[in-house]
């Protein structure tokens, strides 16, 4: 908790030159209820959520005050000509909430989508299967080596064929995690003797055990800026797609060594691209032409047929606002990020930003 207080403190002052903007219509006074998230709350008083360490007031009075709890009062003040909220806690009625709504990512906290360097070579894995099987799945009896004695909870995991990389350069900067299973400890031994559960493929000899963790400490940061400016790019979707909209994981090519930290927000912009443009002409008579040029244009309001006779320069299609993401999960060259705001689908390749800073247009 002292880091995140710190880290915040870090924001608020990186943050401090640009004004607050309220939204339009925002509450003076908002009783947080089951179900609310940081997300939410900060979108009700605030055009820009990710302004929340400006506006948020920790009260040092208050025993983790940066936890915000169901029935906590949270009011708008004005100090020295500045909004502030002011948090009082109520009567607590369940745990704190969280920064957004998290049952999106429940599945994707629990497992490990990097696989660092030393991680795999420090890794049990697995050796054998029950009745000398080849492959295994949901119930099936496993052995592996190299177990921590200490830890009976597993996530089975395969190395991913292709490593991230960062965009344009094509370095490498992390091995992709392909989750397989969970497997839980029956005794433990050389080999140790194992469960497997929950299989989404099926589990091989070779493939890697990382301990089961529940990681907690990603559901609390307020939506925040990064410390500095940051651009990158989206370079995988969650689940091997092309393009996702809200709610879905991305992968940014930016991390820990960049300054991004859980809970900052990122804006998100649409590729700018070459579009080659042609100047036109209609045929001569458009009801008898049996028409087979693939460059044609049908003109619906003028009834008639246009075809490309000259090319023109070039022009280039700028970069378009496209969406948000607040980063949940940090590595040090790579990050994984929720799609909060997203009127398109976003790709891999779009850029990505800090909001103060603005996108690279170079």
């Amino acid at each position: 908790m002292k880091s995140l207080i710190a880290v915040l403190i870090l924001l608020f002052a990186t943050t401090s030159a640009y004004a607050v903007t309220l939204r339009p219509g925002h509450p003076n006074e908002v009783v947080v209820t089951k179900g609310d998230t940081l997300w939410d709350i900060s979108g009700r008083f605030l055009q820009n959520p990710w302004e929340w360490p400006k506006l948020w007031r920790a009260n040092p009075q208050i025993k983790n005050p940066d936890l915000i709890y169901p029935g906590d009062r949270l009011r708008l003040k004005w100090v020295n000509g500045q909004p502030t909220l002011v948090h009082s806690r109520g009567k607590r009625t369940g745990s704190a909430i969280p920064t957004v709504d998290y049952r999106h990512l429940e599945k994707f906290l629990m497992r490990p989508y990097l696989l660092e360097k030393q991680a795999i070579e420090n890794a049990g894995y697995l050796v054998a299967f029950g009745d000398q099987r080849l492959l295994a799945t949901s119930g099936a009896t496993a052995y592996a080596r190299k177990l921590d004695p200490l830890v009976s909870d597993y996530i089975i995991v395969r190395k991913g064929d292709k490593p991230f990389r960062k965009y344009g350069s094509g370095q490498p900067i992390g091995i992709p995690a392909l989750y397989v299973a969970t497997a839980k400890v029956k005794r433990h031994g050389d080999p140790a003797v194992l469960q497997v559960t929950d299989s989404a493929m099926e589990a091989r000899e070779g493939d890697r055990l990382i301990p089961a963790t529940h990681d907690e400490e990603n559901l609390h940061h307020h939506p925040s800026v990064p410390a500095r400016a940051v651009r990158g790019h989206i370079i995988a979707v969650a689940g091997h797609l092309l393009a996702s909209g809200r709610w879905q994981t991305v992968a940014i090519d930016r991390g820990a060594n960049d300054g991004l930290q859980p809970g900052n927000v990122l804006k998100v912009n649409s590729s700018a691209y070459e579009k080659t443009d042609w100047e036109r002409a209609p045929f001569e008579d458009n009801r008898n032409t049996e028409f087979d040029n693939e460059w044609a244009r049908y003109d619906v309001k003028r009834e008639k047929y246009w075809y490309d006779v000259k090319q023109r320069d070039p022009v280039i299609i700028p970069e378009e606002p496209a969406g948000e993401i607040i980063v949940f999960r940090v590595y040090d060259d790579i990050s994984f990020g929720l799609i909060s705001e997203s009127p398109r689908h976003l790709k891999v390749g779009y850029p990505v930003h800090s909001p103060m800073v603005g996108p690279d247009r170079n």
